[in-house]
């Protein structure tokens, strides 16, 4: 469910991903790096050694050119172990452009030989000799404007690149998982690569654990309830659970607060007795026992106030739904979901499923819920606009609608969801182009497969 769950990898990517670069046109006119200063030589000399993701090449480099002050906040050791783990994700790097905005620092743009995602490094260094770093920061960056290629392409061109692609990526042992890449409902591209749990070869009928995919499902069952009169989405948490722990949240919170994740709830996952409740293994029978975990606690902040993603809104959600209809969610999803979008392999996980996570699928059958979602099988026109509309903002063109994300890029809408923790999950469905991208794979496969197709089908 997003990459929340898994916190150990989050706070090692927050210490070595820590700037995004805003502007694609300042790389443009910017020289290559030059050994003329100081600053300029470390940058070379450490691009030398991240190149090699040899952790005991990097520890011996923090410990000769890092400055004594630095390696006391963070040791070589530690140093080194981050920068190979963000190698892992990166792999090679090759120099694009760099600016050296004093004598003593400079930012230089990156891209992956195998990724192609762009990243930045900034270093500082002391003024006095022997010039040891003091400050070193890596972060995600624009693609700059001189590397933006042009020229509509065609699917056949889309999924020869993006063949390309992903044998860089595989060849890299990046990827492992499965994706599906559909034009007009008809698939032009369709792989799977690597072994499950069990070690079994991955094909595009293997059942994957969906996460966060998993509350697309539950927007759309609310909304199915709301066409129908049952609800509206300005009803507080109390109509339907008028025994809900917190009555500050069961009067101020709303199902509008719940699907956009603007709520104030608190997240279950982040609770320390979370995870050893979870590991005994049935804990969990019904989405009201998630509640402990969560549902007395005070008010983050005040419904509306913000958006901060939380799975237990959705768990909320879901206890409603049985609420209103009488019926197990699991049931419900079945019988009104995915038997009407003809979605045959999709289930629960029995142990974590609920109504924020844990859907099991394929990539077919995400196919076929794109498909019944568009057609309007689940819901009708007014309601089907209604959950893939944008509610609020959470980035530049990025919004949260109902249960979706949407985004916009070259000005061409795109709805779905992405899924994290254990995973590297997205369901793109491109709204202006016809497309629909679905991937279900391991950590950070994901993303950069999203990311390439996204620059492909997108592309002017």
């Amino acid at each position: 469910m997003k990459y929340r769950g898994n916190k150990m990898m989050v706070k090692l990517l927050l210490y070595v991903i820590v700037s995004l670069l805003s502007s694609q046109a300042i790389w443009s006119q910017q020289k290559p790096i030059t050994l003329a200063s100081p600053v300029s030589k470390q940058m070379a000399e450490f691009l030398s050694a991240y190149n090699t993701g040899d952790v005991n090449v990097l520890s011996k480099f923090f410990v000769e050119h890092f400055d004594k002050s630095a390696l006391e906040k963070r040791s070589a050791a530690e140093r080194a172990k981050a920068n190979v783990a963000t190698f892992n994700i990166t792999r090679q790097l090759k120099l694009h452009s760099s600016k050296q905005t004093t004598e003593y620092e400079i930012v230089a743009l990156f891209q992956s030989q195998v990724t192609e995602a762009w990243f930045s490094i900034t270093l500082e260094v002391a003024p006095q000799p022997p010039n040891s770093i003091i400050k070193q920061t890596f972060g995600f960056a624009v693609r700059p404007a001189d590397a933006v290629p042009h020229g509509k392409l065609s699917k056949n061109q889309i999924a020869k690149e993006l063949n390309t692609y992903v044998a860089k990526l595989v060849a890299a042992d990046m990827f492992t998982g499965a994706l599906i890449v559909a034009r007009n409902d008809k698939p032009i591209y369709k792989k799977a690569y690597g072994l499950d749990a069990s070690k079994t070869p991955n094909g595009i009928d293997t059942k994957f654990d969906l996460a966060s995919l998993t509350k697309m499902f539950t927007s759309v069952a609310i909304a199915q309830l709301a066409q129908q009169g049952k609800l509206s989405y300005n009803d507080s948490i109390g109509k339907f659970l008028p025994d809900y722990p917190n009555k500050q949240a069961a009067e101020k919170v709303t199902l509008h607060h719940l699907l956009t994740h603007t709520s104030g709830l608190t997240e279950y996952s982040d609770k320390k007795e979370y995870r050893p409740a979870r590991d005994v293994g049935n804990t969990f029978k019904t989405l009201k026992d998630w509640f402990p975990f969560f549902a007395a606690d005070p008010l983050a902040f005040q419904p509306g106030e913000k958006s901060d993603y939380c799975n237990s809104n959705f768990i909320v959600l879901g206890a409603i739904l049985e609420k209103i209809t009488g019926q197990d969610y699991f049931d419900y999803m079945q019988k009104r979901v995915f038997r009407l979008a003809e979605m045959n392999n999709t289930d629960f996980s029995v142990a974590r499923g609920n109504s924020a996570g844990g859907g099991l699928s394929t990539v077919k059958d995400l196919l076929k819920f794109s498909i019944a979602l568009r057609k309007h099988k689940l819901l009708n026109a007014k309601y089907t606009d209604i959950i893939l509309s944008p509610k609020t903002n959470t980035g530049e063109d990025k919004a949260y609608g109902y249960g979706f994300e949407v985004i916009k890029i070259n000005g061409k809408k795109i709805v779905g969801h992405s899924g994290g923790g254990g995973a590297d999950n997205q369901l793109d469905i491109y709204l202006d182009e016809d497309y629909t991208v679905v991937i279900l794979a391991t950590p950070f496969a994901g993303v950069n497969i999203t990311r390439k197709l996204r620059e492909l089908i997108t592309q002017e």
